[in-house]
């Protein structure tokens, strides 16, 4: 069986509300579009289907 040898990607953002698509960019290629919300005492949030991970920058 051959392993998923996808990375996930980081990435820095300014708003708490973002989405996701998988795919580059969001283009979505990947998988349905997600929409995703940063908490106020969080500083991160990774997306439940592909695992970028989303990072509220300063």
């Amino acid at each position: 069986m051959e392993k998923n040898k996808k990375i996930n990607k980081k990435k820095s953002i300014k708003l708490e509300k973002i989405f996701c698509a998988g795919g580059e960019d969001g283009d979505g290629d990947g998988h349905p579009k997600v929409y995703l919300s940063i908490g106020e005492k969080e500083k991160s949030i990774s997306c439940p289907y592909c695992g970028n991970v989303f990072t509220k920058s300063s």
